[in-house]
């Protein structure tokens, strides 16, 4: 079996709620054999770039695949795919014409828990189309028995009977006691001898060119909340006094409006962007437009897409709810663009934190729960954001 290793799709809590990434650069190529057993004045912010989410493109020179052709190098090669070292975690690598066109993580579920949690990877996995197949890790989860079965066996069952043999071969559900260096792992068919140690995560050669083309791997997935952390709790309410008194005087149009978050984006792409309280004031005014925050949309398919979110995140930090919600749900539609699941679901969790019942929220999270691809999402984008500055044209000649 070869297949190519790349998107990342992260589970979001042990509900089953899981976070989607297509297309990631740089991809691997796998060939693995399957075991064949079983067929006011303040201090102006300046972009942080220890808070700027990694980017995803791959620089000149720069492998846009790399390759690999054994078990042990493909379990520790997961944490670059999905963004983070998973912790007592299932991945699904879901390939189509040797190349994987998602890969999902779930947190382990309860035992009593393993039929649902099959039935909705089954449902994700086939939902791809008729000609994908997966290969399953399940990281963590507890030890061996005594007669060497490994942890969640019967979730790796349920998954076998709801996929079939097309869709999830014998030989393509392992386990490892750990993603970490010298950790033990197995296959799960129970009828042959194949297992190993993993090497070093961090040494694997897609870490490396990961790290080279700019894409961060975090220790753990709790680490990207800093992305989206609240700023001081004085600061917020500094700016949420400052758009108390704004909201009564604020006139801009929205041609006006949308004219000032370009501006933004721009000055973020030169690296010359500062935000004192009443930037960050004017841009939370401009975004809670929702003609403007549509238009905004438009940034992704443009050269400064990557400033864009940048900016985008820096106001879901330093924006007071129920403002930051607008940018937040920005932010991550921009990194789902790229690959970035589960800091898209971060993010959406703030603007559901800012602005319960928030509308772009619903839609957009419903879109990642149902695997939607990346690419019908930047359509839909792209679409949006054509006809809301096709309604800010018109709002300028009145």
């Amino acid at each position: 079996m070869v297949v190519v290793l790349g998107p990342r799709l992260v589970h979001h809590d042990t509900r089953g709620r899981a976070d989607f990434a297509f297309a990631r650069l740089p991809a691997i190529r796998v060939g693995i054999r399957p075991c064949g057993r079983r067929a006011s004045k303040t201090r102006p912010i300046k972009a942080n770039p220890e808070l700027l989410p990694p980017g995803s493109s791959v620089p000149k020179g720069q492998k846009a695949m790399v390759h690999c052709s054994d078990i042990s190098t493909l379990l520790a090669s997961v944490p670059p795919l999905l963004g983070f070292i998973p912790e007592n975690s299932l991945v699904c690598m879901i390939c189509e014409e040797q190349k994987v066109i998602m890969t999902l993580r779930i947190d382990l579920p309860d035992p009593t828990q393993s039929e649902i949690f099959a039935q909705k990877i089954a449902h994700i996995v086939l939902g791809q189309g008729e000609n994908v197949t997966a290969i399953v890790a399940v990281f963590g989860g507890g030890a061996l028995t005594s007669a060497g079965t490994p942890p969640h066996a019967d979730l790796i069952d349920a998954l076998h009977r709801l996929l079939g043999d097309d869709h999830l071969a014998h030989g393509a559900a392992l386990w490892a006691e750990a993603c970490a260096e010298g950790a033990r792992w197995c296959c799960y068919c129970g009828e042959c001898d194949v297992s190993g140690t993993l090497p070093d995560p961090s040494a694997t050669e897609l870490a490396a060119e990961s790290a080279a083309a700019g894409v961060v791997t975090h220790a753990r997935r709790s680490e990207l909340a800093r992305y989206v952390a609240t700023a001081s709790e004085h600061d917020v309410a500094r700016r949420a006094a400052l758009l108390g008194d704004m909201s009564s005087t604020w006139a801009c149009s929205s041609r006006e409006a949308l004219a000032l978050v370009r501006d933004a984006v721009h000055a973020m792409a030169r690296g010359d962007l500062e935000a004192d309280d009443a930037f960050i004031a004017r841009m939370a005014m401009a975004l809670d437009d929702e003609r403007v925050r549509d238009a905004s949309l438009s940034f992704a398919a443009e050269e400064h897409a990557t400033a864009a979110e940048h900016l985008f995140f820096m106001l879901t930090r330093e924006c007071p709810a129920p403002y930051r919600a607008e940018p937040a749900v920005l932010a991550a539609f921009y990194s789902y663009l790229r690959g970035e699941g589960a800091l898209a679901s971060m993010a959406l969790d703030a603007a559901v934190e800012a602005a319960p019942g928030h509308g772009l929220t619903k839609l957009l999270r419903f879109a990642i729960d149902s695997a939607t691809p990346s690419a019908v999402l930047r359509h839909l984008v792209h679409r949006a954001g054509v006809e809301a500055v096709a309604m800010l044209a018109e709002d300028s000649d009145e």
